[in-house]
């Protein structure tokens, strides 16, 4: 053989085998690294020491690009009513443009470090209220929040002592849609909740929805938000910003016709004290 031809093939050998070298694959584990299932990495060798070659190297493979999380979307609501209770000119710290007194016999409010205070004494039930001089439409008014506190009962378990948010819907004369959010007491059991029910002649209640009830200590501030769609009026609650139910009504397409009162209410009997404060109502623009 013609030692030209032999050198030849030595030297393909040699250029075959020094190319098979230059890459290298590592697989690694995606659960550790984040990675894809592979990756193909160069040898960190200086491009002077590659051997020459008229064909394309291969190049090591890019790393998969990470796609930032979207950074959180607020909404901006649009305030309708805001009531802190600070007035130093009325009552309870009320601004008495706002709010309208309902209240029975034996009931006290007044104002407790910038809080509105209600109490109610006596052995028989007593409710006190106020409520919104003026009625809102769902899409005026949709985003309902308040702070409570149900300080002490002392009813002694008979009757449910209560520091509530009321939406009230007139339906027809002698008729209520409404629905709630509170801190209650019964039977030595405090809890907070939410419900959706109907009233007919003052008296009569029938319930439609209610979510579980929430056990908290007496003494301590909570936050109740309802949140009414405008569009549908699905109803979700929420205690201390965290949603708690959802409910829609069957009658949403009536309701969606009529406006609405807001409450805050304090009930029961024997002597019962809550706390009402930061009254928000607003909307969605």
């Amino acid at each position: 053989m013609n030692t030209r031809v032999i050198l030849n093939s030595v030297l393909v050998f040699v250029i075959v085998a020094a190319l098979a070298g230059c890459i290298k694959v590592e697989f690694v584990n995606p659960n550790e690294t984040g990675k894809s299932e592979f990756e193909v990495q160069a040898p960190t060798v200086a491009p002077t020491e590659l051997p020459p070659t008229d064909e394309a190297l291969p190049t090591a493979t890019s790393k998969p690009t990470v796609t930032p999380k979207p950074e959180a979307v607020y909404v901006r609501i649009i305030e309708v009513l805001s009531e802190k209770f600070d007035n130093p000119d009325s009552d309870f710290g009320q601004n008495p443009n706002n709010w309208a007194n309902e209240f029975y016999d034996a009931a006290r409010l007044s104002n407790d470090n910038g809080a509105a205070r209600f109490e109610l004494y006596g052995d028989d039930w007593d409710l006190f209220r106020i409520r919104t001089t003026k009625l809102w439409k769902i899409s005026e008014a949709n985003i309902f929040e308040s702070k409570l506190k149900l300080d002490s009962n002392s009813n002694n378990g008979q009757c449910r002592a209560h520091v509530l948010m009321q939406i009230s819907v007139p339906l027809s004369p002698g008729k209520n849609w409404y629905t709630t959010c509170g801190l209650l007491e019964e039977d030595k059991f405090p809890a907070a909740e939410c419900l959706v029910a109907y009233e007919e002649d003052n008296t009569n209640h029938r319930m439609a929805y209610g979510t579980e009830w929430i056990p908290i200590n007496l003494g301590e501030w909570h936050t109740f938000r309802i949140e009414v769609n405008p569009l549908t009026y699905e109803l979700k609650y929420y205690l201390d910003d965290e949603l708690i139910g959802s409910y829609l009504p069957t009658d949403a397409d009536e309701l969606l016709t009529k406006r609405l009162f807001v409450y805050s209410q304090l009930h029961g009997c024997g002597d019962v004290v809550g706390h009402v404060d930061d009254i928000l109502l607003a909307r969605y623009p």
